[in-house]
């Protein structure tokens, strides 16, 4: 005797289908209205997790019960009015939104947020704990962590709730960066930033980037950056120059020259930088290029000595290099060399004045034959701490084009006992 179970798995179909067709015309239209049911309430259900993403409330009261979808709900509750009553309605969702899932991380952050309006920091922190123990990724739930932190005056721990944040979200630094740059002031909170840095977070270079780009809503930028490098921290060339044109930007001098000696430990505040061109200028307190009509100038570094190279047409006249000095008060003497490459009887000139206008001296630019020089002193006092050197060069209407190289520029301080 053949058993059903070693039929062939077509004949049993064949059979299934068969037998169905003997079923009465009720049971067939019973069993067509369970399916139509289920199927419209699958939609229904689906068709509320859409609309969560936009009206999570309306979601909610279509939908069947879903954890997810009521704690959506609940969040915009307490979003858009957190007043008693509203908390209470929004705090009544979120717990049944655990009910049915107690996964539901909104629901928990929801709660944590009607805890801390409340001001309950006995139920605040567990609430966070288990949101954290859920999930890493709920950036909100970091925002509620820091807050607390900040409350609870644990600035290590409001420092490791900013880095899961950064870490977990980039729209988050929109938001964090210019919070977490206003407190470096602060040496606490830099030393634990810095510990934080260390490890090498992903988002530590776009901070540090962020920092020097806007050091102005950043009072302990510099410090940041100086101490991060001594922690062995990488900062760019690139972040460090930015840092020092933001700085010059703020008149923060003194600042903005700590941070340049990052890049050249070897200037001297006494004295002119690269006086022979030997590197390309990446900072205002190296050279200037002008950029002006009439002017075409050209800056050709070379390590073992460049050059800066100035033509001029007819009737024009313009500062063509510039570089910003910090010398502390005394005598100085400017000196240098070139050539006359095209033309005759330049109109060049140096000045060093005082940031604001006040002219310490006016150096002419000599020619002999086809070489070129100038020599000449100046002395600044206390009540300036700022100057800039320039170079002015012109050209007489109807003179015909001109072109000066200089191969070294000097300013340094005069010895004792010099003229």
């Amino acid at each position: 005797m053949t058993t059903a179970t070693n039929r062939n798995p077509r004949e049993l179909a064949g059979r299934d289908i068969r037998s169905s067709r003997t079923l009465s015309r009720p049971v067939r239209f019973g069993l067509v209205g369970l399916i139509v049911l289920v199927g419209g309430l699958g939609f229904l259900t689906d068709f509320s997790r859409v609309l969560a993403r936009v009206d999570p409330v309306r979601a909610a009261s279509i939908g069947l019960p879903n954890g997810q979808t009521l704690a959506a709900a609940a969040g915009r509750h307490i979003f858009q009015n957190p007043d008693r009553e509203t908390r209470t309605q929004a705090a009544a969702l979120a717990r049944e939104a655990l009910r049915l899932d107690p996964t539901a991380t909104e629901a928990l952050q929801t709660l944590a947020l009607v805890a801390q309006l409340e001001n309950d920091q006995s139920k605040l922190g567990p609430l966070l704990s288990y949101s954290f123990d859920l999930s890493r990724r709920q950036v909100r739930a970091h925002f509620w962590g820091i807050e607390e932190a900040v409350t609870r005056g644990d600035v290590k721990l409001a420092l490791k709730r900013y880095d899961l944040a950064l870490r977990v979200s980039e729209a988050a630094q929109t938001n964090l960066f210019p919070v977490l740059a206003s407190s470096t002031r602060e040496p606490l909170v830099r030393r634990e930033l810095i510990n934080v840095l260390a490890g090498s977070p992903d988002w530590g270079d776009r901070f540090f980037t962020h920092l020097a780009e806007n050091s102005s809503s950043a009072p302990g930028a510099g410090q940041l950056f100086a101490e991060a490098r001594s922690r062995g921290i990488a900062i760019s060339k690139t972040q460090w120059a930015t840092l020092v044109k933001s700085l010059i930007a703020q008149e923060e001098f003194d600042q903005a020259w700590s941070a340049y000696l990052q890049l050249n430990p070897s200037a001297a505040r006494n004295r002119l930088r690269d006086p022979r061109f030997t590197r390309d200028p990446i900072t205002p307190f190296e050279w200037a290029v002008s950029e002006e009509m009439g002017l075409s100038t050209s800056l050709l570094a070379q390590p073992g000595g460049g050059r800066f190279e100035v033509s001029a047409s007819p009737g024009s006249r313009d500062i063509a290099l510039a570089q910003i000095q910090l010398l502390p008060s005394g005598r100085y003497r400017l000196s240098g060399a070139g050539e006359l490459v095209v033309g005759e009887s330049p109109q060049a000139y140096w000045t060093l004045a005082c940031r604001g206008g006040r002219e310490l001296a006016r150096i002419p630019v000599r020619v002999t034959g086809a070489r070129i020089s100038f020599d000449g002193t100046a002395s600044v006092d206390t009540g300036c701490p700022l100057q800039d050197l320039r170079l002015h060069v012109g050209s007489e209407i109807g003179s015909g084009d001109l072109t000066l190289s200089f191969t070294s520029v000097q300013l340094e301080p005069v010895r004792s006992g010099r003229p």
